[in-house]
């Protein structure tokens, strides 16, 4: 029986304490050992062991064989793949309503699809962790009626998205991370038919989407743990919804009568301001000068381009080639279209929305703007409860470019598994 091999060093990915493997703490299984100072009563009893079986699993006090590990800093549980592949942290940010959650599932759905055809195992590296987000993919793509309406509930400041820590004084919050695995699998075109590499090129992908109202500016950022992935996270995914801007609302308005529109409902934000307040946080945990700008890849999702998509004729998203094959036989992402789709999308939001591009690059030198849209169709609006609300059949989603921002910004991370490749298809 071969040994695993553990990272010396772990970031906590809930409250990014440095973690050794000889300190972490273990998660007891008995129903007995109940009650953790930090948890609160209903939760299992974290303890740093000395009694192991023959598998190296840790024994609690009532003897029963542990799995789970927990930060020795804030008690919550650490991730077993984080002890054995290099992490990557990204973070998703935008304004309330703009439509994050659906984003979000829509483009883990997608992924999945595309690293199978990639030959990349992309997975839940912990399930349970990752069981609000994998429900979400169940109502949109895996609904039993598919054409019944349904919807995504919005990230609330202290929903299930959440965790609470109480250290004696005070509480803190802390953003719930979704985990993945990226490994080669056996057909990739590096294995050669065995598993040389594979801890070389693997991954372990962490996900923090957060409530828009945490980055408003009646939030405190010195009171707000929750944001502070921010300034760990490689890059920076921000969800811009056109629909919520004035200007770009009437022009959608000529062409579109999607309710989202309707200007009685819509909601809007100044979602530069947004941007703005979560650069300040990450200057602030980085000790920048305000002046500076943040050394960290910006990939602005300019959402819902299913509505907006005829303000720019130019970009015609159902034919270009966004993959690419590499020398080496390995499909990576086509720079060259990237960068060409991205300046026509900032094209278009520079005539419509100055002041958020302003924001944007003054945020960061590495900007990138990409279309995308969750769904792929409008809303629909329902009666239920007295009042008026909208869903979406899963029978008619069909996304657009869902997964493209996020495997970008997984290239951005320089993952051996997806390459970036500057030629441009034929």
């Amino acid at each position: 029986m071969s040994l695993l091999k553990v990272r010396e060093h772990v970031s906590c990915p809930n409250c990014w304490a440095t973690v050794t493997p000889y300190e972490t703490l273990w998660v007891s299984t008995h129903p007995d050992l109940r009650g953790d100072q930090f948890l609160g009563d209903d939760a299992q009893k974290r303890f740093l062991p000395s009694r192991f079986d023959v598998n190296g699993f840790a024994l609690d006090s009532q003897g029963q064989r542990c799995e789970q590990l927990a930060c020795p800093k804030c008690h919550l549980t650490l991730p077993r793949i984080l002890f054995e592949l290099k992490p990557m942290f990204v973070s998703i940010i935008g304004a309330p309503s703009s439509g994050k959650s659906y984003f979000l599932a829509s483009s883990i759905w997608q992924a999945r699809q595309k690293f199978r055809q990639l030959e990349v195992a992309f997975s839940d590296a912990d399930p349970v962790a990752n069981q609000i987000l994998s429900g979400y993919e169940q109502k949109l793509f895996l609904n039993d009626n598919p054409e019944n309406l349904v919807a995504i509930p919005k990230t609330e400041e202290e929903g299930e998205l959440y965790q609470s820590v109480n250290f004696g004084t005070h509480t803190e919050m802390f953003a719930r991370p979704f985990v993945f695995s990226m490994q080669p699998t056996a057909k990739h075109p590096w294995m050669n038919g065995d598993d040389r590499g594979t801890l070389q090129s693997s991954r372990a992908l962490c996900l923090y989407d957060n409530a828009g109202e945490h980055f408003q500016a009646r939030a405190e950022a010195g009171l707000s743990p929750a944001t502070n992935h921010l300034a760990l996270s490689e890059a920076l995914l921000f969800v811009f919804d056109p629909l919520q801007h004035p200007k770009f609302r009437a022009e959608c308005r000529k062409f579109s009568t999607d309710p989202q529109l309707d200007q009685n409902r819509g909601a809007t934000h100044r979602q530069d301001e947004i941007l703005q307040e979560a650069a300040k946080r990450i200057k602030q945990k980085n000790n920048l000068a305000s002046h500076q700008r943040v050394n960290k890849p910006l990939i602005v999702v300019v959402n819902k381009c299913d509505v907006w998509q005829p303000l720019a004729p130019d970009l015609k998203l159902d034919e270009i080639s966004i993959y690419e094959k590499t020398k080496g036989g390995v499909v990576g992402l086509n720079l060259s279209t990237i960068e060409e789709t991205s300046a026509t999308v900032r094209q278009l939001l520079e005539r419509l929305t100055p002041e958020f591009i302003s924001a944007c690059e003054t945020f960061s030198d590495d900007v990138t703007y990409l279309p995308a849209s969750p769904q792929g169709c409008s809303p629909e609006e329902s009666q239920s409860g007295g009042g008026v609300s909208m869903g979406v059949r899963p029978s008619r989603i069909k996304p657009i470019w869902a997964e493209v921002p996020l495997l970008f910004a997984i290239a951005k991370g320089k993952c051996p598994l997806l390459p970036m490749v500057r030629r441009k298809s034929k």
